[in-house]
């Protein structure tokens, strides 16, 4: 038999619409039974990538967006839904870490219509911060 999911607030019992759901999702935010989180940072990845495609389109040169103008994009777009919910960056793996960072770089890259060998300049540039320990949580906390 399945084990079934319940989420407590304090001593009251929250209901939740599919209780043997798997992967259930609450506050937009997905969960897994080892707490790992890769399910949810998968579906980011799924959202970003598409938000990043679309920059990829905002920046054609005839009648594109400027860099400043892409900057805000990523931020309104991308990096709101990758800073959501900074806490499972502390507890979530390496690989889940990279995943997020590559999403960034990616849309860096492409505002910046820049090669990856002037990558670091890119972050340092528009983010403000050092590419050795450039994930979200850093950026988060900064500001």
């Amino acid at each position: 038999m399945e084990e079934k999911v319940s989420l407590k607030f304090g001593n009251e019992s929250i209901p939740y619409p599919n209780p043997y759901e798997q992967n259930p999702k609450f506050l937009g935010i997905a969960f897994d039974k080892s707490l790992s989180f890769t399910k949810h940072i998968n579906n980011l990845k799924h959202r970003a990538q598409s938000r990043v495609n679309m920059l990829k389109h905002l920046k054609v040169r005839k009648w594109g967006l400027n860099t400043k103008l892409l900057l805000i994009t990523y931020k309104a777009l991308i990096r709101s839904i990758l800073e959501y919910c900074p806490f499972i960056s502390l507890i979530t793996c390496e690989s889940n870490k990279k995943t997020i960072e590559s999403i960034q770089t990616k849309a860096l890259r492409t505002i910046s219509r820049s090669s990856s060998c002037l990558l670091s300049n890119i972050h340092k540039l528009f983010l403000g911060f050092n590419p050795k320990n450039s994930f979200i949580i850093d950026e988060i906390f900064k500001e």
